[in-house]
């Protein structure tokens, strides 16, 4: 009888421990699953932060080439710039190309911009444009600190988010 009792109580341990390991396997299998899908979703905000950095930075490359072409394209409205006859803002993204090239024309212009009512008003656009130029620079700068940000945190997510996948990988191994 009492052989049959140690029968009886190992059987009962023997399933109490596949059973509970079993369980174990299901909800381990019940978090990967919602883990991945969360990881997945993170992957894909990646990649449409990349995308969304490297067309912001394609505008700013694009803008900044727009821009240098027009400065190289106006050397004289250049030149009353870099004589001071015209303000360009020291904070102006352009003011230094446009300083660099107005010297090579040189001062000259001071007296047409003075006395030529219409190479006056094109020149005052002219700044505006660069001014606008600027801005959008600018603009675009921050856009794209603000979006490598929102990916450096969900990188750190998707970090978070793996690590945890694999931990219980790891532990699903240890169960089969």
């Amino acid at each position: 009888m009492m052989g049959k009792k140690k029968v009886v109580i190992c059987s009962m341990l023997f399933v109490a421990m596949f059973g509970c390991s079993s369980v174990r396997k299901a909800q381990i299998n019940s978090e990967l699953q919602d883990l991945k899908s969360k990881k997945d979703s993170s992957q894909s905000r990646l990649n449409s932060i990349m995308q969304s950095i490297s067309a912001l930075q394609s505008q700013m490359q694009s803008n900044h080439s727009t821009t240098l072409g027009i400065i190289r394209d106006n050397p004289g409205k250049v030149a009353c710039i870099a004589s001071g006859a015209v303000g360009l803002s020291s904070s102006n993204a352009f003011s230094d190309d446009a300083k660099q090239l107005g010297t090579i024309v040189g001062l000259g212009c001071l007296t047409g911009y003075i006395l030529n009512e219409d190479f006056q008003k094109e020149t005052d656009s002219f700044v505006k444009e660069l001014n606008n130029s600027s801005e959008r620079e600018t603009s675009l700068h921050f856009q794209i600190d603000q979006a490598t940000r929102a990916w450096q945190d969900e990188k750190t997510l998707f970090d978070d988010l793996s690590a945890r996948v694999d931990h219980l990988n790891q532990e699903l191994l240890k169960l089969e």
